[in-house]
C-alpha cells in the first residue's frame, strides 16, 4: 500500500509558501484525523494522523479501500458494523451530516481507539453529493477517564446513599436539593418528600426540626458569604432521646469559581459524647480514689518524669516530689533494708521498670524523706504499655511500713521472750532428765576420785593419774549438759546461721535420752543422708523437737502396748527438707486438728497450751509451716518443713 499522493512539501522547499502546500501542510500538523471520499466512498485523502489511528497506510487506488481505512469499525457497545453502514457511508447515502458520533476502530494488531466521528457531505454544482469529509478525534483517553470517573461517581453514590451519617445539599435559598436516606430517616420521612423542603420549613419532625435546624440555617448563610468551610453542633428532637450531632458544611463552587451549593455531612456524637462524659466521670472517681488511698501512687512520663502524684505520695516523701525523674532518682536518698547499701539512681525500682520492662513488687526500702524523717517503705513499679506495647511510662507505689515495723520487731522480741519462757516451762517438764544427766558424771567423779585416793596411797602412779583422767572426763560430760541447758534457756537475740538437722536431732534425742527410758519409749530414726543444711536459730529449732518429742511421749502414756517414737528427715523438695515425729499414741481427736496450733489451746489437762503455738510461730518466722495429722491405727504425726540454706 503506498501512501497518500502529493504528500507535504518539506519545510524550506520551493513551494512551501504557496497556498496549496500551506494549506497541506496545515492538515498534516493537526491532531485531527482528515479524510475525504469522493460519491462512491473511495478514500482520496486522508492525513497522517487518520493513518495512526487506523494502524494501516491504505492504498488511494484500490477500489476496495471505501469510506474507511480502518481494519474493522465497531459500535461503542462493541458490535461489529461494516464500513457500508459507517458514518461515511451514511453521509454520502443521505447527503445529511453525520455528526458527534462515537466509534471503535480496530487496528491490524487488535488494539481499539475510540474515535469522536463528524463527517460533512459537500456537493457538486448540480446539488448532487460529490463526496464527504470525516473528521475524526481520538477520544480513547477521555472515555477511559469518563469510566473511571463514572465509576467513582458511582462508588462515591453508593457511598453517600448507605452512609449512616445523614448527608444533604443546599442551594443558596436553603432549599435541600440533595438528602441521602440516613437524613430522610432523622427526619422521619422519605427522600422525595424531603429533597425541595427548605430547612426552615417544617419537615417530618415539625416544629421541632425548625427549632432544632436554626443554628444549621445560620451557619448555612454564613458559610454562602464567607466561602470558608464550617463547623457547628446539633441538638436533634428524636421521639426515644435528643441525638447531638457534628456537623460540617463544606462549600461548593461551579466553574467560575462561586458557590453553588453547600454540602452538609452530619455524624452521630450521641454515643460518642455519653462514653466521652462516662470517662470524664471514671477519671473524677479514679481522681478521688487516689486522693484518699493510704499508699502513695505515682504515674510517671517515658523518661521517669512525673505527670501525676497523689496526697499519700507527698505526705510519705515528707513534701511536694522532684518531677524531673533524673534529678529525682539522684536526689532521693534510699537504702537497702535488708544490707543497708545506698541505691544508686539506675537501682530505683521505677527506673528499673522502664529500662526493664519489668514489674518490681514490695521492695523494702528505707529512706530519708524531704523533710528529713526516716522512713520504711514498700516499693514498687510497674511499666505502662501502649496498645503497641512500646513503654509511655510507669506508675509507683509506695507504702508506709515504718509503724509496722516497729510493731513486727516488738511482736519478734515478744515472741522470743515467750519462747525463752516456754524453754524454761520444759526445762521444769525435764527436771528428772536434767537431774539425771548431771549426776551420772558427778557419781562418776567421786567414785573416780576415791580409787585416785587409794592408788596414790599404795603409791601406784600409773592407776592414780587414770583415775583422774576419769575424773577430767566425768567433769566435761557434765559442763557439757550444764550448757546444752543454759544454752536452751538464756536470754539471747536469735541468730541464724547454717544447721544440720541430722545432727540437731542426734543431739536432741540425745538429750532427751533418760527420759525416754523412764517412760519406757523406744526410738527409731531414719536419717536421709545427704541433707542440705538449713539456715536457722539452732537453739529455736532444737525447743521445736524437744516439743514435739516431749508432746508424743505425753501422748504415749496413757496407752498401753508398744511405745514408739520415730524421727524422720527428708529431703522433699529441692529447696525443703522436712522433720517428722511420729508416735504410737492416742491420736488427734478431727475437732482438735484446727485447733491444736493456738495459743493457750491444750488436750493436756495439766497442759497451758503455748507449746505447739511456740513451734508454729518459730517455724513460720523461719519461713517453714508444720502440720499434723492422725497415723492410720495408731498414733499421730507432726511434722515441719524449712527452707534449705540457698548457697552464695
Amino acid at each position: 500500500m503506498s501512501r497518500p499522493e502529493n504528500p507535504p512539501a518539506e519545510p524550506g522547499s520551493a513551494d512551501h509558501h504557496q497556498p496549496e502546500a500551506r494549506i497541506r501542510l496545515l492538515l498534516e500538523t493537526v491532531p485531527v484525523a482528515l479524510l475525504n471520499c469522493d460519491r462512491d466512498g473511495r478514500i482520496e485523502y486522508y492525513n497522517s494522523y487518520c493513518a495512526r489511528l487506523w494502524g494501516r497506510v491504505p492504498a488511494l487506488d484500490d477500489p476496495r479501500e471505501r469510506y474507511c481505512g480502518s481494519f474493522r469499525i465497531y459500535t461503542l457497545e462493541g458490535e461489529l458494523v461494516d464500513v457500508a453502514d459507517g458514518p461515511m457511508a451514511m453521509a454520502l447515502k443521505t447527503g445529511l451530516p453525520q455528526l458527534n458520533q462515537e466509534w471503535q476502530l480496530e487496528r491490524p494488531d487488535g488494539t481499539r481507539v475510540i474515535v469522536l466521528v463528524n463527517v460533512a457531505p459537500h456537493h457538486d454544482a448540480s446539488g448532487q453529493v460529490a463526496g464527504a469529509v470525516s473528521c475524526m478525534l481520538d477520544i480513547t483517553e477521555r472515555k477511559r477517564i469518563e469510566r473511571l470517573l463514572l465509576a467513582r461517581e458511582e462508588e462515591f453514590r453508593s457511598i453517600v446513599e448507605n452512609a449512616v451519617d445523614p448527608i444533604g445539599r443546599f442551594n443558596r435559598e436553603l432549599v435541600r436539593t440533595y438528602v441521602n436516606p440516613a437524613l430522610a430517616r432523622a427526619h422521619g420521612v422519605s427522600k422525595e418528600e424531603l429533597i425541595g423542603t427548605s430547612i426552615g420549613s417544617p419537615a417530618g419532625n415539625g416544629d421541632a426540626s425548625v427549632s432544632a435546624l436554626g443554628p444549621l440555617a445560620e451557619m448555612l448563610r454564613s458559610v454562602f458569604a464567607s466561602g470558608r468551610p464550617a463547623d457547628v453542633e446539633v441538638r436533634w428532637p428524636n421521639p426515644e432521646r435528643p441525638r447531638d450531632f457534628a456537623v460540617h458544611l463544606e462549600p461548593e463552587f461551579d466553574h467560575r469559581g462561586l458557590i453553588e451549593s453547600v454540602l452538609v455531612i452530619a455524624r452521630d456524637m450521641t454515643e460518642r459524647k455519653r462514653a466521652e462524659e462516662e470517662i470524664r466521670e471514671s477519671q473524677r472517681l479514679l481522681q478521688q480514689v487516689l486522693a484518699t488511698l493510704p499508699v502513695g501512687v505515682v504515674v510517671t512520663g517515658p523518661t521517669g518524669d512525673i505527670l501525676f502524684v497523689n496526697a499519700s505520695s507527698k505526705r510519705i516523701w515528707g513534701g511536694d516530689t522532684i518531677v524531673d525523674g533524673q534529678q529525682r532518682w539522684a536526689d532521693s536518698k534510699g537504702f537497702w533494708h535488708d544490707t543497708g547499701k545506698k541505691i544508686e539512681p539506675g537501682e530505683w525500682a521505677s527506673a528499673r521498670a522502664l529500662t526493664q520492662g519489668k514489674m518490681f513488687l514490695n521492695e523494702l526500702v528505707d529512706i530519708a524523706a524531704y523533710d528529713g524523717q526516716q522512713k520504711i517503705i514498700l516499693n514498687s513499679a510497674a511499666p505502662i504499655r501502649n496498645a503497641d506495647g512500646k513503654i509511655t511510662g510507669a506508675v509507683i507505689v509506695n507504702e508506709d511500713v515504718t509503724e509496722q515495723k516497729k510493731q513486727e520487731e516488738k511482736l519478734r522480741q515478744t515472741e522470743a521472750e515467750l519462747a525463752r519462757v516456754g524453754r524454761l516451762m520444759m526445762m521444769g517438764e525435764l527436771t528428772a532428765t536434767i537431774a539425771h544427766e548431771v549426776n551420772q558424771p558427778l557419781a562418776a567423779v567421786v567414785t573416780n576420785a576415791n580409787a585416785a585416793l587409794r592408788w596414790f596411797e599404795q603409791r601406784n602412779w600409773e592407776e592414780a593419774c587414770e583415775a583422774v583422767r576419769r575424773i577430767v572426763r566425768e567433769g566435761e560430760r557434765a559442763s557439757s549438759v550444764i550448757q546444752r541447758m543454759r544454752g536452751l534457756i538464756r536470754k539471747s537475740e536469735p541468730t541464724r546461721a547454717p544447721v544440720d538437722l541430722n545432727e540437731l536431732t542426734r543431739e536432741t534425742l540425745s538429750l532427751m535420752q533418760p527420759e525416754l527410758a523412764r517412760k519406757k519409749v523406744s526410738v527409731e530414726s531414719e536419717l536421709a543422708l545427704p541433707l542440705p543444711r538449713i539456715l536457722a536459730d539452732r537453739v529455736q529449732i532444737q525447743q521445736v523437737l524437744l516439743n514435739l518429742i516431749v508432746n508424743a511421749v505425753d501422748s504415749m502414756a496413757a496407752v498401753s502396748g508398744p511405745r514408739v517414737l520415730r524421727i524422720t528427715t527428708q529431703q522433699v523438695k529441692p529447696d525443703e527438707v522436712n522433720v517428722a515425729v511420729h508416735d504410737t499414741g492416742a491420736g488427734i481427736e478431727p475437732r482438735d486438728r484446727e485447733r491444736m496450733f493456738d495459743p493457750f489451746y491444750s488436750t493436756k489437762p495439766e497442759g497451758v497450751g503455748m507449746g505447739l503455738a511456740i513451734s508454729r510461730s518459730i517455724i513460720e518466722a523461719h519461713g517453714g509451716h508444720i502440720s499434723a495429722t492422725s497415723n492410720e491405727g495408731r498414733g499421730a504425726t507432726i511434722q515441719f518443713s524449712l527452707p534449705v540454706e540457698q548457697e552464695a
